[in-house]
């Protein structure tokens, strides 16, 4: 073994120097072996004190507070060291609020390596490790970690102010078991346990902090790509004072210094005056700590299982934490511990201790059947006849040992299961606590991941163009993290309406990406799982509100209704106003359910008209303005905005009708909610989308009647479309109206004259239409609309008919069930292909449809087509 004496020497000879002139004179140096120790123990000095030259520690001043690190508003310093400093803060950003620690640290950190760093401690929930939060870099490079703030008092504080006897302070070391356990379980060594890194909150109970200078126990993990290890000398083991690998051993000893402390009144296991690090390698390298019971009375157990967890020999301590935490059970329930040699003496008086009464019950019947025996002993010296009775008696004698050995072990066996219980309930009350605190973090964790998909995941998702994709899989990922969560704690109403609202979010995400490529079948999937949730929670009479389940179920109905399964989405919107027309008058009659009921009957509007139920939806979209009239919901902005969209669907169905007259009337009353909305909110996107599509609609309504204002119209509603399309992005419904308008901008154009204009409006509305077809799956109204401009384009070198052909048999074939409109787009397209026999039987089933279902405007459209092919115009 290398002399300890001269390895100490040289460290304290080159500790103070530059690493250059260091490694000099480590390689003049005449001992490679004491020369290779002292490189190990400068190496781990290097890497322990990195964070003392900080950024967050700058000479010759302590540095100012910051108003502000990330997102979060800093209110006051809680401590700073060797380990960098700690602030107490709140988001700044209002999303929630929730008091947090955040500790910043030095950095030079590899960006990988704090991210896995960062990974690792987000990976440990348990009710007495701090949770990590968020982490990330100041604007000076500074690392830092976001994590749950605990108010307590560190270990050692608490135990002198508490007064705790030696029992009460066995059980907060068996929760710092427990809590160091459950991280060696996943592969994580703290490596810096100490007083000051164990709080105790108010209700007794212990929280572990500081698990960031963790590294992952992984074979062949590169030394390289790991973090600075932090170290305290004080609590350090000898592997980490001499710079060799770390393992879970090394939190095993450090656990030891802590138990010796603990119970010694903060006496340290080594008499170390200066506190240097020198000293300290010095002590444990090459000293025997002292034996508990010279600095305290203890019982002798307690001493064992200290010295045995601060073996300088990593192979004499214990393999594991739970080891060690099973030893102190052990001792709290009266049983032998595993640390002391197990001697015959020991284990019976453990059982005398454990047993008192039973031992004093066994001593009286030994002395009594020995009284037995002694007596027909002398009966037998007295009377040789008496001899058979005294065989006799000797065997019932032997029988009766041998039942009370059997009661003995039995009575052990009941003593020691009757200790453990009491171990158990003296424990129960803290681990009541413990899971209290471990729901509050599920519920906590649950509340964050919804704001993130109700807010963040949805506001963001939401208007985002392109990677459609990729909205989906954000959409999915979220869910089934909520989900496992759902799962862990099931019944548990606040998590559940959570999940609720973020499969209604879902649902509204997927509907709005059916103009980028994704169909409906998203979120007919994520609105089933709404109704089945808030039909689970009416159930277990738990709903957030007697309105949720027909809401829910509207919601999939529509979204049925955009897959063209006309009769089931019908169905479900049936069920719906059902549903909601059953409740009791007094739910129905509130402001609430007024709001519910316009919900409902507005959605189906939407329903009927999207589906060409012309005239159901013309009475829904009516019922739905005499309820908002009705109803004292005028100030409401929302329901503005509502009943704006209203009668923008009727002005739709008036038109579908052949009332242009009527459908102005309604644009115009549209047109005013829109604007009142506004008012209340001046930057709602929604609001202006409405105005914008209404525009493009009331230009076409001027140019049917030969206003001579359509063309102003015209070039107001093109202007005020892009502007829109610009924000929200391509293959989105305004964008949609804008080639529609920009085509009927041309054919106005073309019949004016001005053919010039006229091809450049048409060019930008075909372009447009083939940018939402040559995707890889383009809607069936996106491919009629297409189809239908190229035959209707005023420009002849721009019409296309096979490509007309082509895009609506595509179309058609995208449907279950066949349309009015595509069929006489297909019919139309097949006339120009020369297929007259195919195009009067096409339209001729299209006219059948309207037999079934009337709409009188689209009859004289469908009645014109067919009389075009027989005259063979």
């Amino acid at each position: 073994m290398p002399d300890a004496h001269a390895v100490r020497e040289l460290f304290d000879r080159l500790w103070p120097l530059p690493p250059d002139e260091r490694e000099v004179q480590l390689r003049l140096y005449p001992q490679p072996s004491i020369a290779a120790d002292v490189r190990r123990l400068l190496d781990s000095y290097d890497r322990a004190s990195v964070l003392d030259r900080s950024p967050v520690r700058q000479a010759g001043a302590e540095p100012a507070i910051p108003a502000h690190i990330g997102l979060y508003r800093i209110e006051s310093e809680l401590g700073r060291g060797g380990m960098g400093v700690v602030y107490r803060a709140t988001r700044s950003d209002d999303s929630y609020r929730k008091t947090v620690a955040i500790k910043v640290v030095g950095g030079g950190m590899p960006a990988e390596v704090f991210r896995r760093e960062r990974q690792i401690m987000a990976s440990l929930d348990h009710p007495n490790i701090a949770r990590l939060h968020d982490g990330g870099a100041t604007e000076s490079g500074a690392l830092y970690f976001v994590m749950e703030y605990v108010e307590g008092e560190p270990l050692n504080q608490y135990i002198q102010k508490a007064g705790l006897d030696v029992r009460a302070r066995l059980m907060l070391f068996h929760q710092i078991c427990e809590a160091v356990e459950y991280a060696h379980r996943n592969l994580v060594v703290h490596r810096d346990l100490k007083p000051g890194n164990v709080l105790i909150n108010r209700e007794g109970v212990v929280k572990l902090l500081d698990f960031g200078i963790a590294k992952v126990l992984e074979p062949g993990l590169d030394p390289s790509t790991t973090a600075p290890s932090g170290m305290t000398p004080r609590y350090a083991s000898p592997e980490q004072l001499s710079g060799k690998p770390i393992n879970i051993g090394s939190d095993i000893y450090s656990l030891g210094v802590l138990l010796f402390e603990m119970l010694s009144e903060g006496i340290h296991p080594f008499d170390v005056p200066d506190h240097s690090l020198g000293s300290y390698v010095d002590a444990v390298l090459n000293r025997e700590p002292r034996r508990l019971s010279q600095v305290v009375k203890i019982d002798r157990d307690l001493e064992f299982v200290a010295s045995k967890a601060m073996a300088r020999d990593v192979e004499l301590r214990y393999e594991t934490v739970a080891q060690l935490r099973q030893d102190i059970e052990s001792y709290l329930a009266g049983m032998p511990v595993a640390a002391r040699p197990a001697s015959l003496g020991y284990r019976a008086r453990k059982f005398a201790a454990r047993n008192r009464a039973l031992v004093a019950l066994a001593a009286a019947l030994a002395l009594a059947v020995a009284g037995g025996v002694g007596a027909t002993v002398r009966e037998y010296r007295i009377a040789n006849r008496e001899r058979t009775a005294a065989v006799r008696a000797a065997r019932e004698a032997r029988q009766l040992a041998e039942q009370r050995e059997q009661l003995r072990i039995q009575a052990e066996n009941h003593a020691a299961e009757a200790a453990r219980e009491r171990v158990r309930a003296e424990t129960s009350a803290g681990e009541a606590l413990q899971q209290r605190d471990s729901a509050r973090q599920r519920l906590a964790t649950a509340q964050s991941l919804a704001s993130s998909i109700i807010f963040d995941a949805y506001d963001g998702v939401r208007d985002l163009p392109g990677k459609a994709d990729a909205k989906v899989k954000i959409v999915d990922k979220t869910l089934q993290n909520l989900e496992r969560l759902l799962s862990q704690s099931p019944g548990d109403p606040t998590t559940m309406d959570l999940l609720a609202n973020a499969y209604q979010r879902a649902g509204d995400i997927s509907s709005g990406l059916a103009g980028e490529g994704i169909d409906n079948t998203g979120a007919v999937k994520y609105y089933r799982r709404l109704v089945e949730l808030r039909e689970q929670a009416a159930h277990s009479g738990t709903a957030a509100s007697p309105f949720a389940i027909p809401l829910a179920r509207i919601h999939l109905a529509n979204a049925i209704g955009r897959l063209l399964r006309t009769d089931e989405a019908m169905a479900q919107a049936g069920r719906a106003i059902q549903e909601f027309e059953s409740l009791p008058s007094p739910a129905r009659s509130g402001i609430a359910g007024k709001k519910a009921r316009l919900t409902l009957y507005d959605f189906a509007c939407e329903l009927t008209g999207f589906n060409n139920l012309v005239q159901e939806a013309l009475r829904y979209c009516t019922q739905a303005s005499e309820m908002a009239d009705a109803a004292d919901l005028s100030g409401d902005p929302k329901v503005l905005l509502v009943r704006g969209a209203n009668f923008a669907k009727l002005s739709v169905l008036a038109r579908t009708n052949g009332k242009p007259a009527e459908a102005a009337r309604f644009l115009a009353t549209a047109m005013e909610y829109y604007i009142s909305h506004l008012k209340a909110h001046p930057d709602s996107a929604d609001a202006q989308r409405g105005l914008a599509v209404i525009a493009g609609r009331y230009a076409v309504l001027l140019d049917d009647s030969g206003n001579a204002d359509a063309i102003e119209s015209y070039e107001k509603a093109t202007a005020a479309l892009s502007k829109i399309v610009a924000v929200v992005g391509q293959r989105t419904q305004p964008e949609q109206v804008l080639a529609w308008i920009h085509m009927r901008f041309a054919r106005l154009l073309h019949r004016l004259g001005n053919g010039a204009r006229a091809k450049d409006e048409a060019q930008k509305s075909l372009a447009m239409y083939a940018a939402r077809t040559s995707g890889a799956s383009p809607t069936a109204v996106d491919l009629n609309d297409h189809a239908d401009n190229l035959m209707k384009c005023p420009i002849p070198e721009l019409q296309n008919a096979p490509e007309a052909l082509r895009l609506a048999k595509r179309a058609i074939g995208l449907l279950n069930s066949p349309s009015v409109v595509l069929l006489d787009t297909l019919a139309n397209a097949m006339y120009l292909n020369g297929q007259k026999q195919e195009a009067v039987a096409t339209i001729k089933q299209a006219l059948d449809l309207l037999d079934k279902k009337p709409v009188p405007a689209l009859r004289v459209e469908v009645e014109a087509s067919l009389q075009k092919f027989l005259s063979g115009q």
